[in-house]
């Protein structure tokens, strides 16, 4: 399991979580994913561990919010270079950053081992940026890459499945 965490408060839970309960097969990475490398800010929610970070090109975005900057990997970059295999599950809550992951991660959904994407979307939240058609385009996109089945589990999470 790898389990991506930019912000460094969660990460550092994270990391400790792990090794308390002594999950070797569990290996946290201190980065976001997207479709392209870089870097961004990540505005951090008030509760800093309540989860609702976003990844912003502006503090304007969300406005009372620290920032951090975080680093972007392309999640198929990142399999690429460190060896990684590609997933069979990949499991999505990342705040309206859901099509900048799964365009990262064009080549991992593609291959056949790569059985199921479990994603929430934040219809709200792309909303407010202006991009209300961007689940339609994710939905588009999993479709492409042959997750010929996409059910809604309720009002914000999918399953895709080939």
């Amino acid at each position: 399991v790898y389990a991506f965490e930019p912000m460094d408060a969660c990460y550092e839970r994270l990391r400790r979580t792990v090794e308390l309960n002594d999950q070797a097969n569990v290996e946290p990475v201190p980065v976001a994913l997207g479709r392209a490398a870089g870097r961004m800010s990540l505005a951090v929610d008030g509760a800093a561990l309540d989860g609702d970070h976003r990844l912003v090109r502006s503090a304007d975005e969300t406005p009372g919010r620290s920032m951090q900057t975080v680093e972007i990997v392309r999640g198929d970059d990142l399999i690429h270079d460190r060896g990684f295999r590609p997933p069979n599950i990949v499991k999505l809550d990342v705040q309206a950053a859901e099509e900048d992951v799964l365009l990262g991660l064009d080549v991992a959904l593609r291959d056949p081992a790569c059985r199921a994407v479990v994603y929430e979307v934040h219809f709200y939240i792309y909303a407010k940026k202006g991009d209300p058609d961007a689940p339609v385009r994710i939905d588009r996109h999993l479709r492409d890459c042959g997750f010929g089945t996409i059910h809604r589990l309720d009002r914000n999470h999918f399953l895709a499945s080939k």
